[in-house]
């Protein structure tokens, strides 16, 4: 598993789940977290049970992921997951995931007000600026942009995320996470560009550690792009 420095100095529990120590058998060997890929339920549920007794936390909530912008306030474990793709919380011993196959798992904590989140950045999240929207919604738990930690997860890098003109378009804003190709079509860093809104936000730029691990390039992590079918990985924080 993969942790922060600065979120361990601040003493919150928090992980970055990779792809070994599960049951599930290929494509989605083999700690596949995600129900929603085709595995089988039992071995996802398995899956969680193995990381829930590693990471330590019983009751792990995960959302229904759909690429949008919403955020949710989390008072207690929910029956089924809240359809959105950012959490905010100030309950102790909940943990709040995010599932990521490529995309940019985002975590969140606020060590004066005792608030967490996670984002689901992908290039439509992204686009539609959910980190900073969980920002506002941390703001609206009483937590300050500057006193904000943050850690950006493993996620397909810079040089290997290849879109084409119309995503591009949308993140014209910040050029320096855009690279034209001869073929015609860019290169996006995404987790430059969620770096760059955070910091826009007010959350300081030395409060933001960034993971350089690409899931594409490292097979540690499982990879939508690499693999087409395959299982997600988890960002996971709790109080």
């Amino acid at each position: 598993m993969y942790q922060f420095d600065h979120f361990l100095r601040a003493g919150v529990k928090h992980a970055v789940s990779q792809r070994s120590g599960g049951v599930s058998r290929a494509p989605y060997e083999s700690l596949n977290l995600a129900l929603h890929t085709g595995d089988q339920l039992e071995s996802v549920l398995q899956n969680r049970r193995i990381f829930s007794a590693i990471f330590g936390c019983e009751k792990i909530v995960f959302m229904e992921q759909i690429h949008g912008d919403g955020v949710e306030l989390i008072s207690e474990l929910p029956s089924k997951p809240p359809v959105c793709d950012a959490m905010v919380t100030q309950q102790p011993n909940l943990a709040l995931a995010v599932m990521v196959a490529d995309c940019v798992p985002i975590m969140f904590f606020c060590p004066h007000t005792l608030t967490i989140a996670v984002a689901h950045a992908g290039n439509k999240g992204t686009a539609e600026r959910i980190a900073v929207k969980t920002v506002a919604a941390m703001a609206a738990c009483g937590a300050q942009p500057e006193n904000i930690l943050v850690g950006i997860g493993a996620a397909i890098c810079g040089e290997c995320y290849e879109v084409g003109g119309d995503t591009a378009e949308r993140f014209r804003a910040y050029p320096t996470a855009l690279r034209a190709k001869p073929n015609g079509k860019f290169t996006l860093d995404l987790k430059l560009v969620n770096e760059l809104m955070l910091r826009q936000s007010g959350v300081r730029r030395e409060n933001i550690e960034v993971c350089q691990h690409c899931a594409f390039e490292d097979e540690n992590y499982f990879s939508y792009r690499r693999d087409g079918v395959t299982g997600r990985f988890a960002g996971v924080i709790t109080l």
